[in-house]
């Protein structure tokens, strides 16, 4: 098995979350749709098909209100039934290689967040990243306890940049 390397723990305080709930089978491209047609690229995306169908995903902070207004206009012709900006949002990110080969990476980094109180929003799991939204003020802590779970910015790299687990977490 393929080991994870771990070469960073970053957060971005540039995005923005949007919400679009009551969502009607097969309306999430029309929602995206809008989107594109305001020359945004929405960052994580995700579409809750359990109750009311949700569709939430990022956009630059700077693009969020043209998007929540694009979005209320077209609400009618898409049938959803609320849309919210929600611009108090970081996305965390743990950098590496090989994230997704080692399932202990991912379960550890929700694990830390969860430990941390923060309730997971967006999640992307890729395998030089792992991305999740949390609100803008979990930020600096999250980043903090994930450095050190993960061993990162202790100036010394340990066992040559590839992380094992030393502890279980949240014990």
């Amino acid at each position: 098995m393929e080991r994870a390397r771990v070469h960073g723990v970053h957060a971005s305080s540039t995005a923005a979350k949007i919400t679009v709930t009551g969502v009607p089978d097969h309306a999430t491209a029309a929602v995206l749709r809008v989107v594109a047609e305001q020359g945004v690229v929405p960052g994580m995306v995700s579409r809750n098909p359990a109750g009311p169908v949700a569709v939430a995903f990022t956009v630059d902070r700077s693009a969020g209100p043209v998007v929540l207004a694009a979005l209320g206009a077209a609400r009618d012709r898409i049938g959803f039934r609320t849309v919210d900006l929600d611009d108090n949002v970081a996305v965390v990110m743990l950098t590496g290689a090989g994230l997704r080969a080692d399932p202990v990476v991912p379960a550890t980094f929700c694990e830390v967040l969860a430990r941390e109180g923060v309730r997971l929003g967006l999640v992307s799991f890729d395998n030089a990243r792992i991305s999740a939204t949390c609100g803008g003020h979990e930020a600096e802590a999250t980043v903090r306890a994930l450095r050190e779970v993960f061993e990162v910015g202790r100036g010394v790299p340990t066992s040559r940049g590839w992380w094992r687990p030393s502890a279980t977490i949240g014990r």
